[in-house]
């Protein structure tokens, strides 16, 4: 999916299960606005995070909570 014109971030927090699987999504801060490019980056800011590397557990090995920010940028024009 590309947002042209999309300049802002969108902070998501997820659990890393104790195998290093991804779940419990939240949008935690997107840019406040009910638009429909900010529903998009919403999601395409945890299709992101989901189509990612496995992540490796905590050296506890137990279930952990994350918060990261993903950041849109304005494309580049194509000439």
């Amino acid at each position: 999916m590309r947002l042209v014109g999309v300049n802002d971030s969108v902070q998501v927090s997820f659990d890393v299960t104790r195998d290093g699987r991804l779940e419990n999504f939240r949008i935690e801060k997107g840019s406040g606005l009910a638009t429909e490019v900010d529903k998009a980056a919403r999601a395409e800011a945890i299709r992101v995070i989901k189509e990612g590397p496995k992540w490796a557990p905590a050296s506890n090995h137990k279930k952990t909570r994350v918060k990261i920010f993903v950041r849109f940028r304005p494309a580049k024009k194509q000439e």
